[in-house]
């Protein structure tokens, strides 16, 4: 049952918990293009989707098979109801990744850089893969986002370290976590979205920058390391290494390419890939999945060195500063722009405040301190039942109600009401609405303090935020309670919102966006062929989705009905849902689920389409997914 959550502030100011989620972005076309071109059922009125997935990157050779493969025509359901698009209205905007940041200038150039050190000294002696780590392991850092976390590698004493642009994404500045933990702000001074290479400045001491090796030496079968934070910091705060050897070289678009079977995993990205002496051959980019119309395991891939040398000139001198930028500030944040902390488990984004100190080793109870000034906002999240708890006035009315510290002598509630709010939510629906408790405690050793606790319900979790501080703090330092209160303003429970065709959707971190016209909102899962598609299409004038959705039904013959049927009954706007699975043209199964709902004069289809052998893995995701999408009543 959620509460206040138990805490004493003086508590609080000392705890020390730290650690990152990672949330990967794809980097490689079969990744994305593989499962969109084989899935997605679309509207009727729609044409079969010219797929233009965000990562441009197509591996000869190993992957032509694959795509040819895939690449064929999609059986696609229909509805007896008219379903034709209102090509009229203005095409929705393009989704980034997170709805709620705001363009900002893009940085300019301190000074001329130096000249890059492509020196490559010739030791004596070959050194141990353990002793080369520990001499490179502190040119290695890790690259914190909104979008989620990667990997980079020092270039150049000045502060200067390379990354994949897909890692810092179109921000300007970025978190940058060196060897120890500690965490300074880096600004991205360059990005070459064609190479895939971005490149960040920082002020920091003692940074040795790594040299390279000319990759046109490299041979197949030489021995390589890959080093990064693959997932994050899941498994530690220290860089992994992975050991391989190059498999092959690639090329692709007038780029070149390493193969490799040195391990590398989502986090991975932007890390060095060493020869036997330390020296970077290539940069780490991403890891083939899906090739061939099954698991590929093993095989990564690297932008060979020479790539990276001849680029970091340019993308220091801040001739290719970023031009679509943003960056992760957000109104109610009293100074700086912060970061933003982003949940994998939970697929939610919040704003921590510059100098605010995060906590979430547990990602069910993430929380935040301001250090000395005593201000603390917890997030909590646990699962409820959603056809039991299927809105926050039931919740409510089943009996729940915020309970106080166990260690707290007094507690009072001081008012309590029902609000729309927050940055990024769409002001419609029972999931953009939230409870607010506003209240007064005296701790054990008689310290008055205050609070405002909000309940929120999104799908199946409940969502706790809770901002307290001394009642002095509270009362007489309007810079902490604003950050307090805009960290609670910052919560986006979505992934993507549409003001203007009025939805929403939330899917899991690693759903990346693809970018394609046939569809309102497109999103592939780079770990199995899954696809998400979403379309909105007038409801010509059904009010009930049941009358609609039982017109609706795959338009292919060889596509069998599993189930259909009205669901989420005692929400105030009910769906309709149909299961059904049938054959590609080149005989793998396919599976898939489309859930209609409809609102503010829209039919809001959303198709969720893997291969039946990656369902059972994808299944639990389903119903979170179809829980959370809200349409505009």
């Amino acid at each position: 049952m959620p509460r206040v959550l138990i805490v004493t502030l003086f508590v609080l100011a000392a705890a020390v918990l730290t650690a990152c989620q990672a949330t990967p972005s794809p980097d490689i076309q079969a990744t994305v293009e593989a499962a969109v071109q084989t899935a997605l059922p679309a509207l009727t009125s729609t044409a079969p989707p010219v797929v233009q997935p965000v990562v441009q990157v197509d591996i000869q050779a190993t992957i032509a098979a694959g795509v040819e493969a895939t690449v064929q025509a999609i059986p696609t359901p229909t509805a007896t109801v008219k379903t034709v698009r209102d090509v009229s209205r203005t095409p929705p905007p393009t989704p980034t990744g997170t709805p709620t940041l705001t363009p900002t200038p893009s940085p300019e150039a301190t000074s001329t850089p130096p000249p890059v050190d492509t020196a490559t000294p010739s030791p004596t002696a070959t050194p141990t893969l353990s002793q080369l780590v520990k001499e490179i392991e502190p040119s290695v850092v890790q690259i914190i986002t909104s979008a989620g976390k990667g990997s980079g590698f020092v270039v150049g004493a000045e502060g200067w370290i390379v990354t994949n642009a897909h890692v810092v994404g179109g921000f300007t500045q970025v978190a940058v976590v060196i060897q120890g933990g500690s965490e300074i702000t880096g600004t991205v001074v360059g990005v070459d979205k064609d190479l895939d290479l971005a490149v960040i400045q920082v002020d920091g001491d003692d940074l040795v920058p790594l040299a390279f090796a000319d990759s046109d030496g490299v041979s197949v079968g030489d021995d390589v390391a890959a080093l990064g934070f693959p997932l994050g910091t899941i498994l530690g705060s220290s860089a992994t290494v992975t050991k391989g050897v190059v498999s092959a070289k690639r090329q692709s678009n007038g780029l070149n390419y390493l193969q490799t079977d040195a391990a590398i995993n989502p986090g991975n990205s932007g890390g060095p890939l060493i020869d036997t002496q330390g020296r970077v051959v290539g940069i780490n980019t991403s890891r083939v999945e899906r090739v061939l119309g099954r698991s590929i395991q093993g095989i990564g891939l690297a932008i060979a060195s020479d790539h990276i040398k001849e680029a970091l000139p340019s993308l220091m001198s801040g001739e290719l500063a970023p031009v679509d930028s943003v960056s992760s500030g957000t109104e109610g944040l009293s100074e700086g722009t912060g970061r933003v902390y982003v949940s994998e488990k939970h697929w939610y984004s919040v704003h921590v405040p510059d100098g605010w100190r995060l906590h979430d080793d547990d990602p069910d109870q993430v929380f935040m301190t301001s250090g000395a000034n005593g201000g603390v906002v917890w997030i909590s999240v646990e699962r409820v039942d959603p056809d039991r708890i299927y809105s926050l006035d039931r919740y409510l009315d089943s009996g729940f109600k915020p309970a106080p510290d166990s260690r707290w002598t007094s507690w009072e509630i001081l008012s309590e009401r029902r609000i729309r709010s927050g940055v990024g939510q769409p002001a419609w629906g029972a999931q953009g609405e939230a409870q607010e408790f506003i209240y007064e405690f005296t701790d054990e050793k008689g310290v008055s303090g205050k609070g405002r606790l909000l309940w929120r319900l999104q799908g199946s979790r409940l969502v706790s935020l809770d901002a307290l501080s001394t009642a002095e703090i509270w009362d007489g330092n309007p810079d902490v309670r604003a950050d307090m209160l805009g960290v609670q303003a910052s919560f986006n429970p979505w992934t993507f919102s549409d003001d203007g065709l009025g939805y929403a959707l939330a899917h899991p971190t690693h759903w990346a966006l693809v970018v394609d016209g046939s569809a309102d909102y497109m999103a592939a899962d780079t770990r199995t062929s899954a696809v998400l598609r979403l379309d909105v299409v007038p409801d010509e004038g059904h009010a009930d989705a049941g009358a609609y959705g039982a017109e609706a039904k795959p338009g292919n013959p060889a596509f069998s009905i599993i189930k259909r049927g009205v669901v989420f009954k005692k929400r105030t706007s009910p769906a309709y849902r149909i299961d059904f699975f049938g054959p590609r043209p080149d005989g793998v199964v396919l599976r898939g689920a489309l859930l209609i709902s409809l609102g503010g004069g829209n039919a809001v289809w959303t198709v969720i389409q893997a291969e039946a052998e990656d369902w059972k893995e994808i299944a639990p995701y389903i119903d979170d997914i179809f829980l959370r999408i809200s349409v505009r009543r």
